[in-house]
């Protein structure tokens, strides 16, 4: 559901709520990367060589749909760009992020409880 239009306004015009915003969506990101990071030293599945290739390994081992790893990895990419190049995020591609990609987290959530629901690790 997008975001009203005084929310993006509110955004773009409060430090304070920029910041915040993007701290979420960094901690989102960092939380999806621990959830599959847990999953593949669980499951003595490989090393993933960066935090990408945790996303990667779900594919392989059939958590996550392979047309699904190319958002995961980008929203790794974000959360890169939050950590590393904060200067180069800018107000309106957090709003942006948050109209367009918040169900990606979702989908990220339903994936891992339906493996997990399908190998018996969790019961209805």
């Amino acid at each position: 559901m997008p975001l009203p239009r005084i929310i993006e306004k509110i955004l773009l015009s409060d430090l304070g709520r920029l910041g915040g915003a993007k701290y979420y969506l960094q901690v989102a990101v960092e939380c999806c990367v621990d959830v599959a990071n847990h999953m593949i030293a669980r499951q003595n599945w490989r090393a993933p060589k960066s935090h990408g290739d945790s996303f990667v390994i779900l594919v392989e081992n059939g958590v996550i749909p392979a047309d699904f790893v190319l958002t995961t990895r980008q929203m790794v990419g974000m959360r890169n760009r939050l950590v590393h190049l904060y200067w180069e995020v800018d107000a309106e591609t957090v709003y942006e992020t948050l109209q367009s990609n918040l169900a990606d987290f979702e989908r990220f959530e339903e994936s891992v409880q339906a493996y997990l629901r399908r190998t018996g690790a969790i019961q209805e």
